[in-house]
Order: structure tokens, then C-alpha cells, then sequence
């Protein structure tokens, strides 16, 4: 959706990053879309992330910030709007929603977007 609005992607990774193996899909979907990758120990991630942050900010980006996870209200929101495009998409609420793993906020979007 990013690169869809013409905004960059920048991910900062610091874990052992096996969901990103060079032949997943998740890994081609993020190169497809023009993902950059920042990567760090998992001690060190505050300090990167600010350090990245200053680093648009002064190269005369605005950075937006979404929590590891997606465990935010944002990440959410970003379920719930995925369900009410698959249900304008299809013009039907699928009877079944299947996801192969998920969240409290993974879920909670796509149950609130299934029940409006």
C-alpha cells in the first residue's frame, strides 16, 4: 500500500529474520515493493530506529513510525481496511477468513471488519 501512495518502506529487523529467507514470499513481496532493510541486534533496535528516523528527517522525509508487529491501533485499521476491500472487491463477506498467523491486532482488525 505504500509504494501504491508513492511512499518508501524501511524496515528495521533484529531478529534472526528466518521469515525472510531469500525464497519466501514475504521476502519477495517486501523486494517487489521496493522495501529497504535496516538490520540490528535486537539490543541495539532503539538506537537504530532513532538514528534512522534523524536520517529522513534531515534527507527531507517525513517518517511515520508503526510499531513492531503492527501492534498498534494502526496496524488494526490496516486489517480492518483490508476486509472491507476484499468484501468490495468479491461485493460478498467471505464466510471463511483464513490467516496463517496472527496477532490480538491481526485479528481484531479482521474480526471488526468482517462484523461492520
Amino acid at each position: 500500500m505504500a509504494r501504491k501512495l508513492g511512499m518508501k518502506v524501511r524496515l528495521i529487523l533484529y531478529d534472526k529474520n528466518t521469515h525472510l529467507d531469500p525464497v519466501s514470499l514475504n521476502k519477495r513481496v517486501c523486494d517487489l515493493a521496493g522495501v529497504e532493510y535496516v538490520t540490528c541486534d535486537p539490543e541495539e533496535v532503539t538506537e537504530i530506529l532513532n538514528m534512522e528516523i534523524e536520517y529522513l528527517k534531515s534527507s527531507g522525509n517525513s517518517p511515520f513510525f508503526i510499531w513492531g508487529g503492527g501492534q498498534s491501533v494502526e496496524g488494526s485499521f490496516a486489517y480492518f481496511d483490508a476486509v472491507k476491500e476484499i468484501k468490495e472487491f468479491n461485493q460478498v463477506v467471505p464466510d471463511i477468513l483464513a490467516t496463517a498467523l496472527g496477532t490480538g491486532t491481526t485479528f481484531s482488525g479482521l474480526y471488526l471488519g468482517c462484523k461492520t
